[in-house]
């Protein structure tokens, strides 16, 4: 299979899958920390905002679906969809270095916290079997939304 056949063949597994295809995607950009609500993603977005690339050989060497979305690609989140939280990426680093998180988990912590009003626990629900909060995925630039694996 072909890099795109593949893009192709993940993305629409996990968008026909997952629990829910409600987002808020969060991303650096232009020196500011973005957490963009989108809802009822469709498959076309979905393949439009991610990638492909590949775990580690000590990991299996599975094709991964990512979000990696473009300059551009941000650019058009913002417009698109509903901006319900940033600050400068200055300051999501500051945080993000004041504690033991990844950059993802604290994303969702803080979306979490501020925007929801709700404790963030962290926790490990498989896509197909919840949101991270209400009925969101939250994603950070880089995610994984899912493996070759874990779509088998």
């Amino acid at each position: 299979m072909n890099d795109v056949t593949i893009h192709l063949t993940l993305a629409n597994a996990y968008h026909t899958r997952a629990f829910t295809n409600d987002y808020i995607f969060c991303f650096t950009w232009a020196g500011i920390f973005y957490a963009v609500k989108m809802e009822n993603v469709d498959l076309a977005t979905l393949i439009a905002i991610s990638s492909v690339s590949r775990t580690s050989s000590k990991r299996g060497g599975y094709a991964t679906l990512r979000f990696r979305p473009t300059n551009a690609i941000k650019r058009a989140i913002v417009e698109m969809g509903n901006v319900v939280y940033k600050c400068t990426a200055a300051n999501f680093t500051a945080e993000c270095k004041s504690n033991k998180y990844n950059k993802g988990e604290n994303a969702e912590r803080i979306v979490t916290e501020c925007v929801f009003g709700e404790t963030w626990v962290k926790d490990s629900v498989p896509f197909t079997d919840g949101a991270d909060v209400s009925h969101y995925q939250i994603k950070f630039q880089g995610a994984t939304f899912a493996t070759e694996r874990q779509l088998a």
